[in-house]
């Protein structure tokens, strides 16, 4: 009877003591947008989640031009569960039609207050925008005391700080906004630089462009006004910090190797800042995109064909993570199908395709964001339709 209840309370001891293994759960998708047959609605991408849920990103919409052909015009949106996909309007007030000026959604707080780009069909500049929770119209933030000059916001923390670049005397700079008022990343005057991420405790993580033609640096410049610039992992090729986790202590992004292969990069606070490459999923190139609390990383990887991934760093317009490959109106070369999302997690890369649980005809091209509830959002397309479509998923 003793050696019963001894043998029984080992049993329990062991239950507990053994380690779970983090393997990834099943995925669901919960909506797409847009129906892929409304022929009013073309390609459209799914940029960042919050912690509550609610996504943002942007659609292209279709009009006649009163001329017997049609156009198509950005538009920011914000998605809920309860509410679906809800457009937030164009530029100035804009009217529904070819003229309108277009707008991108690139980042949303637990508040809802949305970030991105807009573009002021007058001069054709980009400049960044911001649409706050209790307004339904976007602005631009230079509205609200910043500099005129083209750029975009890229994210927002739920403090309400806001990081992006903007143009400033021929060189983008990166910058903080807060409290109306414009914090420029200590990076220098005669140079181009960019923000592309911000964590809530302010953050920011981003690049910036080296003398030499095509090539950057990844930085990170932490709220206590610290600029720290983290090691490229192949030797001086180039390097992007996309997003750092809340704590400051790990980043990611991706890196060119020597064979311009683009790598999937985890750097990690020490003071070297070691880096990780997280691998692919067979094609030989992946990107880091997002991080959340737990430490989970998502992001896109080929997975049969090597070569360029169409990352450009000529022009603020193209290297943020919302637009940093080739074709991104049509989502990632998806056409090809040579693209797919995936989930670092465990110290392995797996296919978020793999994972979901009523995938259909549907295939994840990309991650853009996780959220901490393990929620994410992205861009996709249906089978044999090139056309990007944004969606949500949720673990199950």
């Amino acid at each position: 009877m003793q050696f019963n209840r001894f043998l029984s309370f080992a049993i329990v001891c062991l239950v507990f003591v053994v380690p779970v293994h983090a393997f990834p759960p099943g995925y669901a998708v919960v909506d797409t947008w847009p129906d892929a047959q409304n022929k009013y609605s073309l390609a459209a991408n799914g940029a960042s989640i919050n912690n509550g849920n609610a996504a943002t990103g942007y659609l292209q919409k279709r009009f006649d031009d009163n001329n017997g052909g049609w156009c198509k015009v950005a538009m920011a949106v914000k998605w809920s569960e309860s509410n679906g996909i809800k457009g937030l309007g164009f530029l100035g007030g804009g009217k529904e039609n070819c003229d309108a000026n277009p707008t991108l959604g690139y980042s949303l707080n637990r508040a809802g207050d949305i970030v991105g780009r807009g573009r002021d069909l007058v001069t054709y500049n980009s400049y960044p925008i911001v649409c706050w929770s209790e307004s339904p119209a976007c602005r631009f933030l230079s509205d609200f005391g910043g500099p005129q000059g083209q750029g975009e916001a890229a994210e927002i923390n739920d403090r309400g700080e806001i990081t992006g670049t903007v143009l400033v005397d021929g060189f983008y700079r990166a910058f903080k906004y807060s409290h109306s008022s414009y914090d420029f990343v200590p990076l220098g005057e005669n140079t181009s630089n960019f923000g592309v991420g911000i964590n809530e405790k302010g953050t920011i993580a981003g690049f910036a462009l080296d003398s030499d033609p095509g090539k950057h640096s990844a930085f990170l410049y932490l709220s206590d006004r610290n600029l720290v610039f983290l090691p490229d992992p192949f030797g001086g090729n180039s390097a992007t910090a996309i997003d750092v986790s809340d704590n400051s202590d790990k980043v990611v992004g991706w890196a060119k190797d020597l064979e311009n292969r683009t790598r999937a990069i985890l750097w990690q606070r020490s003071t070297t800042w070691p880096f990780t490459d997280l691998g692919d999923l067979g094609g030989g190139s992946a990107a880091a995109e997002s991080i959340n609390s737990s430490g989970v990383i998502v992001g896109t990887s080929t997975i049969g064909l090597s070569g360029e991934t169409g990352f450009k760093t000529g022009g603020y317009s193209n290297v943020t993570p919302r637009e940093s490959f080739k074709n991104t109106g049509a989502g990632i070369n998806t056409g090809t199908g040579t693209w797919h999302g995936f989930i670092f997690v465990d110290g392995n890369m797996h296919d978020i395709n793999d994972l979901l649980l009523n995938r259909g005809y549907f295939t994840v091209a990309a991650i853009w964001s996780i959220n901490d509830n393990g929620w994410i959002t992205g861009v996709g397309q249906y089978d044999n339709d090139p056309v990007g479509i944004g969606f949500v998923a949720r673990p199950v």
